[in-house]
């Protein structure tokens, strides 16, 4: 694409930042299949089973991690609100239904 494309738009600056966009996008698919690429390829005939102590030793880490706490007091968060909001409505429906 050259320069004069890009003058050329009606709207030069948000050209840019959607060809930005899709370009980082582009470059983490490519991160993303090379990894996956990469994982599927692994050997796997040597390698024993987990057992019980491994698996519930990742479990407690992924549970316990600081992002799903915070992930979670948000969901928390939202729930709440949104008790609240039909909470809301029913009174008002209900006000309404007993006039």
């Amino acid at each position: 694409m050259t320069w004069r494309a890009i003058s050329d738009s009606p709207y030069p600056v948000a050209y840019a930042i959607r060809r930005y966009g899709a370009y980082s996008a582009r470059v983490e698919a490519v991160k993303m299949l090379r990894y996956h690429l990469f994982v599927d390829s692994m050997p796997t005939e040597d390698i024993p089973p987990l057992t019980v102590e491994q698996i519930n030793r990742m479990l407690g880490r992924g549970l316990h991690s600081s992002t799903l706490q915070l992930n979670l007091s948000a969901l928390n968060e939202i729930g709440g609100a949104r008790r609240g909001c039909v909470a809301r409505v029913n009174g008002v429906v209900g006000g309404v239904q007993g006039v």
